[in-house]
């Protein structure tokens, strides 16, 4: 689980990093309108990366609680 965690998290990186280049191009190439649409969808990428970084760092703390009671 803390694999496909991990991976979805760095997409979500990826993603917000792909759409920023691509909505800078669009800013200069294009209007501002055009370009909108893919700031939005940045941010959301980078709120989406956060949220998946946050339920990694809790299920991580999870495992480390569940193995030290176990010992």
């Amino acid at each position: 689980m803390l694999k496909i965690i991990n991976f979805l998290e760095k997409m979500w990186l990826m993603l917000a990093a792909v759409t920023l280049v691509i909505a800078i191009y669009k800013t200069f190439t294009s209007t501002m309108e055009d370009a909108a649409y893919f700031y939005v969808f940045c941010v959301v990428s980078i709120i989406f990366y956060f949220l998946r970084k946050r339920q990694r760092v809790f299920f991580n703390s999870q495992e480390n609680n569940k193995s030290n009671s176990e010992q």
